[in-house]
Parts: structure tokens; C-alpha cells; sequence
């Protein structure tokens, strides 16, 4: 491994980590429900932009530091499914299993849209 490669996922990895967190926090604040919504809002705006800023590092022919410094790194750490994991456990642990299957259903089907999405859109725009 390189320095050039594990410095720029180092730097996007803090940057991804705690924009998460930011938002996680900013969303637990304004809003008391139990539903992991947060989590959810996270994952889909990950997805969406890694759908967008893969095309636009691959079109433009971005050094192999950006992508990982943003989508290795950045990205990586803030769209993690491990948080996804354990949302969805707890609340099966809690036997909401509704909540828990609305849930599963919005993670992976706006996250998968999203990605979706995010191709369309850049591929419409770097065509």
C-alpha cells in the first residue's frame, strides 16, 4: 500500500465520519421518534451521490487519489450499512417487526432508486 493511496482514504474517510455523524445528531435533535430515519436519510444521499460522483470521476479521468479520497474514503464512511444492520436488529429485537420491515423496504429500495438515479442524472449530464 501506498502513502498516496491510504492518506486520501484517511482524509475522506474523517470527513465521510463525521459528516454522518452530523447529521445523525443534527436529525436526533430535531426529531425524538425511534424509527432510524436518520439512517435512512444517510444512506439514500450516500447513494445518490456515489451514483453521480462515480460517473463524473470516471468521465473526467480523475486521479486515482480522488475517488478514494471520495468514494473509498468519503463515502465508505458515510453510508456504512453496518449502522443499517443494527438499526434493523433492534428494532426486530424490539418486535416492531412493521417499523422493521418499513424500514428494510425504504433503506434498500430508495437506496437502490438512488443509485439509480444518480447514474441517470450524471450520464444525461456528461454525455
Amino acid at each position: 500500500m501506498l502513502l498516496t493511496h491510504i492518506l486520501p482514504v484517511f482524509l475522506g474517510g474523517a470527513i465521510g465520519a463525521t459528516s454522518r455523524f452530523l447529521v445523525m445528531h443534527y436529525w436526533a435533535i430535531q426529531n425524538k421518534s425511534s424509527f432510524p430515519m436518520a439512517t435512512v436519510l444517510v444512506n439514500c444521499i450516500g447513494c445518490l451521490l456515489i451514483g453521480i460522483l462515480w460517473t463524473v470521476i470516471e468521465k473526467l479521468q480523475l486521479p486515482i487519489w480522488v475517488k478514494l479520497l471520495v468514494i473509498t474514503g468519503g463515502l465508505g464512511a458515510f453510508t456504512t450499512f453496518s449502522t443499517y444492520g443494527v438499526d434493523l436488529l433492534f428494532l426486530m429485537e424490539r418486535s416492531e417487526f412493521g417499523r422493521a420491515a418499513l424500514y428494510f423496504l425504504l433503506s434498500n429500495a430508495l437506496g437502490l432508486f438512488c443509485v439509480w438515479g444518480g447514474l441517470k442524472l450524471s450520464r444525461v449530464i456528461f454525455q
